[in-house]
């Protein structure tokens, strides 16, 4: 789950942004994003580390990228524990 957060009164949508297939590139477009509360974009990856952000833009054009990439990692595999005698 990417949570995000936009503030503008006009807002128009919202774009994910990430690198976990084939380099830096739009992943999704929000077209009904919520002002002022957390909207959500769910997404399935691979297990890995990514840079990851979002895009706002409002119905004047205005847009804009969160100023910082932040990073998620997914790790779904189960540690294994072998016992010795």
């Amino acid at each position: 789950m990417f949570n995000y957060n936009p503030t503008d009164l006009h807002l128009d949508s919202c774009q994910l942004w990430g690198n976990w297939s084939s380099g830096w590139h739009l992943n999704e477009t929000d077209s009904v994003p919520f002002n002022a509360t957390f909207n959500v974009f769910n997404k399935n990856i691979n297990d890995g580390s990514y840079l990851w952000n979002v895009m706002c833009q409002d119905v004047v054009f205005n847009s804009a990228f969160n100023s910082t990439n932040y990073t998620i990692n997914i790790d779904t595999i189960y540690p294994n524990i072998s016992f010795y005698n």
